[in-house]
């Protein structure tokens, strides 16, 4: 016994991690033992913060045998058009211009890129922020979603088109589009997001269709060229100060 307890100390005090201190230990008792007849046995005992520490160390593995799995979207230009492209679903979300886009820009359903064809379905947040220069957008109907700040600061932005799939439009979308005079939400459309519309102060009506359940904080705030607004039945919550400083709304 005295000599397998100083073999086990010996061991312990190796700069080596619980399992390989535990396969020593082991391996020592073991050649001992066989040249000594003794009826002593020994099993190395493996605690459980060892077995927690091995546990992560296998899930770490996993994760890291996964990650080149993922698709990963990749940014293209396609006929002026950035996209992120997402090859395992087939779909494209336009995005920034390094150079900012002018003019007008019509964003279609679908985009080839190397022999794919993938659908376009959204548009990412702030992908046209802070284009001055463009003047005049038509959304394609494969679009569901427009992100936060997508066209924010697009003060010469005149002329709004959205397709009629376009579901929710977020959070100042296009807030500060101060030269944009009239805007159509599709049936298709049940949010929209606070500050969607803020200080747009050339809009001067707005027909809200009865698909929308919800209007934002803050959605047409500072809008002083809106004369008149059309708010459906459907419309369940109008958040805090969504026509706030409208002064020019009659009715």
């Amino acid at each position: 016994r005295s000599v397998s307890a100083f073999l086990l100390n010996r061991s312990s005090d190796l700069d080596l991690d619980s399992t390989k201190k535990c396969t020593l230990q082991f391996e020592l008792l073991t050649t001992y033992h066989s040249k000594i007849p003794c009826k002593m046995s020994y099993t190395p005992k493996i605690t459980t913060n060892t077995t927690m520490t091995m546990k992560k160390q296998i899930i770490s593995l996993i994760i890291l045998a996964l990650l080149p799995l993922v698709s990963n979207a990749d940014v293209v230009e396609i006929d002026g058009i950035y996209y992120n492209l997402i090859p395992k679903g087939k779909v494209a979300e336009v995005t920034s211009n390094p150079n900012l886009y002018t003019g007008e820009i019509v964003i279609p359903e679908t985009v080839t890129y190397d022999g794919l064809t993938c659908n376009v379905t959204s548009i990412g947040k702030s992908a046209f922020s802070g284009c001055t220069g463009l003047t005049s957008l038509s959304i394609g109907n494969s679009v569901t979603s427009i992100g936060y700040y997508a066209f924010s600061g697009c003060r010469g932005l005149m002329n709004v088109t959205i397709g009629n799939s376009v579901t929710s439009i977020g959070g100042a979308a296009f807030s500060g589009c101060s030269s944009l005079t009239s805007v159509t939400i599709p049936n298709s459309v049940t949010s929209i997001g606070g500050h969607a519309f803020e200080e747009c102060s050339s809009l001067t009506s707005v027909t809200i269709p009865n698909s929308v359940t919800s209007i934002g904080d803050d959605a047409f705030s500072s809008c002083s060229g809106l004369t008149s607004v059309t708010i459906p039945n459907s419309v369940t919550s109008i958040g805090s100060g969504a026509f706030f400083e409208c002064c020019g709304l009659t009715s």
